[in-house]
């Protein structure tokens, strides 16, 4: 990627997109937080009514199931077609187009949102394989020492160790599973840029584009770990979320030109 991927540059530019943007880049947040949260508070809802009407009978309880699988759904549906289309609206500021907030709206439509919606149950499932393959056996020892001290099979020094040893492989899968989760970093923003692009083929050539730079873009989001670690004062979360995601983005598109 050469010099192209310098932070400073990258960051400078972002900034320059941004500037003026970030109440409507808020706003997306805010609402997928609101919808989520409001969402949530149904479900609770339809479950503590279930409980009460739970003398009612069968009808009643697959009734009360089936509005809570549909609810859920909803969330997902709604989830996705936020996440693609707030991906197209950073694009579209990058690219300086100016009609970015179309970009956004165009994945709210009900089948460009069963798009989104499958394109993120792709990847959440392709990320959930790579999460068995680098938690697994630091899962495996955790139960065994579970188990094992549980029975009073363990002698102290050893169950010190052991335990040791499950946090040092938690902590090792945890590094190598986000560097593997990076070869993934823009096929979100390929798939929202071209509606006709396929939900595997923006993966592949996510893949395919990052192929040796993966190191790159783990040094460019370390790089931000400061004001990540800021985020717990609260206030900075709305300076930082649009001029991180901004920021990006801007990297997604110099990968892809």
């Amino acid at each position: 990627m050469g010099d192209f991927m310098k932070n400073a540059l990258i960051k400078q530019e972002s900034k320059a997109f941004i500037k003026g943007k970030r109440v409507k880049a808020l706003s997306i947040i805010l609402f997928l937080l609101i919808f989520c949260i409001v969402m949530t508070a149904v479900d609770f809802g339809i479950i503590f009514i279930a409980d009460i009407l739970r003398h009612l009978g069968v009808a009643a309880t697959i009734a009360l199931s089936a509005a809570l699988v549909l609810i859920s759904f909803s969330v997902l549906l709604v989830y996705s077609s936020v996440s693609v289309g707030e991906k197209a609206w950073y694009s579209g500021i990058t690219s300086n187009k100016r009609n970015f907030s179309k970009r956004f709206f165009f994945w709210l439509k009900p089948k460009n949102s069963l798009r989104a919606f499958r394109f993120k149950a792709l990847l959440f499932l392709l990320k959930s394989m790579w999460a068995v393959v680098f938690f697994l056996p630091s899962a495996i020892l955790a139960w065994s020492v579970y188990y094992l001290s549980g029975t009073g099979g363990l002698e102290l020094y050893l169950f010190i160790s052991l335990s040791g040893g499950t946090f040092l492989l938690t902590t090792s899968g945890a590094v190598f599973y986000f560097i593997a989760m990076q070869k993934y970093f823009i096929a979100e923003y390929l798939f929202s840029s071209n509606p006709k692009l396929g939900a595997m083929t923006a993966i592949k050539q996510s893949k395919n584009l990052l192929d040796g730079h993966i190191y790159e873009i783990v040094r460019f989001k370390l790089s931000f770990l400061p004001w990540f670690f800021s985020c717990i004062f609260i206030f900075p979360v709305f300076y930082f979320l649009p001029y991180y995601k901004e920021s990006c983005c801007v990297v997604a598109k110099r990968i892809t030109l």
